[in-house]
């Protein structure tokens, strides 16, 4: 509790700028890291991991004993949201779920304006998976512009640069 406001002053003395980024997974709404969030709402980032529509999320993040997750991170979600527009939701997609980006992405921007995808990079993304992640992508893009035409701001982004990220023969920014 002492470090951040130190942190804060020092780069404040600094003529800098500290934020801080946390990352949860959502499955706890948190009234302490809300309190410390909210009071130095001008430093902090708050960024909820999710893995997308409720299929994608149970199979992935379960409970001890097997309950699946999405109804309490999706609930989570929302207060987090109310109290922190700025929040982002990081959402992996593997070969496995890819059929699901559109529906996860609409989904969180139901509910949030960024969303940062992250593809498993340790997959290929060659052959049918490729195919399906570029139908996806399509999808999402006309959605995003069916945002923008309503004046809605909506962001998403590939974290992790995408360029890195070998997809068949090109990197992402190439092929999609």
């Amino acid at each position: 509790a002492k470090l951040t406001p130190w942190g804060i002053n020092k780069a404040k003395e600094e003529g800098k700028e500290l934020i801080f980024t946390t990352s949860t997974n959502g499955t706890i709404y948190d009234a302490k890291l809300t309190a410390l969030l909210k009071k130095y709402k001008d430093n902090f980032r708050l960024q909820i991991s999710m893995d997308g529509v409720k299929t994608v999320q149970d199979s992935q993040r379960r409970f001890k004993g097997g309950k699946g997750s999405f109804t309490t991170v999706a609930a989570n979600l929302k207060k987090y949201y109310n109290d922190f527009p700025g929040l982002v939701v990081r959402l992996t997609f593997s070969e496995k779920n890819v059929a699901h980006l559109f529906e996860s992405i609409k989904f969180l921007w139901d509910n949030v304006d960024i969303v940062n995808i992250l593809p498993v990079q340790e997959e290929k993304w060659e052959g049918k998976p490729l195919d399906v992640l570029i139908q996806q992508l399509r999808k999402i893009a006309e959605l995003y512009l069916s945002f923008k035409d309503k004046g809605m701001k909506k962001s998403l982004n590939f974290f992790d640069a995408p360029d890195k990220l070998e997809i068949g023969r090109a990197s992402c920014r190439e092929r999609v």
